[in-house]
């Protein structure tokens, strides 16, 4: 049996897989996508509206563009997948793993990330209003219960979550950002940390009250 997978924009085939004619037809679509990205096709704007992708093996996935409007990822392995720009409103991303995915301009509008991992995950630009975030974690012992407040556009990308604040590569509590010292910020970077954060240190509290945030949660003990 031959199932394609197309392109949402003009219905071209971008993979061909050829499955056991037995296959129940729940799991067509599953076994096709996990046999295209195990070849490392490259998936740009397929059409993956609505497939059941329960549990599937996506991991480093080129799935960028994609339309899985109401796709059942639910317990999917979505690590590493380059999901830039991917239409995944609606989605049930239930406890899936989605460690440093690239969610970069996604709409997650109303999907379900209860339960989902999205440590390290690039999540600028990502729609994420009416998200179900009930569980999700940003990382180990991280909670993202609620909508990220991101800033772009600065020397480094800002991510505030629950109780942690992200600025590039840093990522620490609310409570230890605006207790860190000169010397514990210069270690980050140098002059340029120092310079960024006597810059920003101020407004970004500000930001974070503003949010919600309770600045004194979080704190390593």
């Amino acid at each position: 049996m031959i199932v394609e997978i197309k392109s949402r924009w003009d219905e071209s085939v971008l993979f061909a897989a050829e499955i056991p004619d037995n296959t129940p037809q729940e799991l067509q679509t599953r076994l096709a996508l996990e046999q295209a990205v195990k070849s490392g096709a490259n998936l740009n704007g397929a059409n993956l509206s609505r497939a059941d992708l329960y549990c599937a093996n996506l991991s480093d996935a080129n799935l960028s563009r994609a339309d899985l409007y109401g796709a059942n990822l639910s317990g999917a392995n979505l690590s590493g997948a380059n999901l830039s720009d991917a239409n995944l409103s609606r989605a049930d991303l239930y406890c899936a793993n989605l460690s440093d995915a690239n969610l970069s301009g996604a709409n997650l509008n109303g999907a379900n990330l209860s339960g989902a991992n999205l440590s390290d995950a690039n999540l600028s630009r990502a729609n994420l209003s009416r998200a179900d975030l009930n569980g999700a974690s940003y990382g180990d012992g991280v909670p993202m219960t609620t909508p990220p407040l991101q800033l772009n556009g600065l020397r480094w990308p800002v991510l505030i979550l629950d109780t942690h604040m992200k600025i590039g590569c840093e990522l620490h509590s609310l409570a230890d950002w605006f207790s860190f010292d000169d010397t514990r910020i210069a270690k980050m970077d140098g002059k340029s940390a120092r310079q960024f954060w006597d810059a920003w240190k101020e407004p970004l509290r500000a930001t974070c009250i503003a949010g919600g945030r309770e600045i004194d949660k979080g704190a390593s003990q």
